[in-house]
């Protein structure tokens, strides 16, 4: 026979205490009542705090002017202001002119009526490759104007004068020097004087005797030919494009040789000339020669003439 057992009303089981009603009891507690005391008290000194020091820069503030202007950070302001007072009294200086010459004659020429002449770089780059050799790198070495050339802050250089000696500055756009470089003149002169002394030496040529004209007469002769005809005087003509100024004579030889007629050129490569040859055909040549005739009044060509393979080798 099953007893049920009886249970009076201590012998229940006690429920277990959930974990927000722990919270509630930790909130009510009177040590975190402190605690929570505490830190709004803080708070609010920390506000009140704030609010005093703000306070107390704006009645500063107020009660600058009537404070006498003395210590060191007064001394900095009353010098920051000056200065700036300064820059804004002077006056901007003029943007300084940039020339554009096509030679180192035309560089000195325009220093006789300018303290300093302020040229591009890729001016400078054509003038520079102008110049013979020997004097090219006396005012800057190739291996050093190599280096040079790639740095995008280069744009431009400035050159002035002071009595024999040139000196050249190269900036960058902010007018800042890169580097500099000094270059006599007297060398420059006897190279130029050395070189006019040495004259036009397709006249030494004995085939050439009597019949040099200049580059711009050539030219004009030339360039009336037509088509058909110039491809039997020159036939490379872009060759005369790449001499440019550097080839100043030319001369048209007196011999026929072999249905051939030599052309010349001088051409100047650095402090010397060079004579450069091409053939022609015979009816080319004749037809230059004439052309020549009819732009040259003062000289007189005679039309090329057959010259035997004997006498041509002696």
């Amino acid at each position: 026979m099953n007893v049920k057992p009886n249970f009076d009303e201590q012998s229940r089981p006690v429920r277990k205490i959930t974990a927000l009603q722990k919270f509630q009891q930790f909130l009510l507690a009177p040590e975190t009542l402190i605690v929570l005391i505490i830190i709004m008290l803080l708070l609010l000194l920390e506000g009140l705090f704030d609010i005093g020091e703000i306070g107390l820069g704006r009645f500063i503030a107020w009660t600058n002017s009537y404070r006498p202007q003395t210590g060191p950070i007064w001394q900095r302001e009353i010098k920051g202001e000056t200065a700036t007072q300064q820059l804004q009294e002077i006056e901007p200086l003029p943007e300084q002119k940039v020339f554009e010459v096509s030679n180192f004659n035309e560089v000195l020429n325009q220093l006789e009526s300018n303290p300093d002449v302020r040229i591009l770089k890729q001016n400078f780059l054509k003038i520079y490759t102008q110049l013979p050799y020997n004097i090219a790198q006396q005012i800057i070495s190739p291996y050093e104007l190599l280096k040079l050339i790639p740095e995008q802050s280069w744009t431009h250089c400035s050159i002035s004068r002071d009595a024999d000696e040139l000196r050249i500055y190269f900036l960058d756009s902010e007018n800042q020097l890169i580097r500099d470089n000094y270059f006599s003149l007297s060398s420059y002169t006897e190279t130029t004087q050395s070189d006019e002394a040495s004259g036009m030496i397709l006249e030494e040529q004995e085939e050439f005797q009597g019949r040099v004209v200049t580059r711009d007469e050539f030219l004009a002769a030339y360039n009336t030919l037509p088509l058909s005809t110039k491809i039997f005087v020159m036939n490379d003509p872009l060759q005369l494009i790449r001499w440019g100024e550097a080839m100043n004579y030319a001369a048209v030889s007196r011999d026929i040789v072999d249905g051939a007629v030599t052309i010349g050129f001088q051409v100047k490569t650095g402090v010397s000339n060079t004579i450069i040859r091409y053939q022609a055909s015979e009816i080319g040549a004749a037809r230059l020669v004439e052309s020549l005739n009819q732009v040259i009044r003062d000289k007189y060509l005679t039309l090329p003439a057959k010259k035997l393979n004997s006498e041509a080798g002696l």
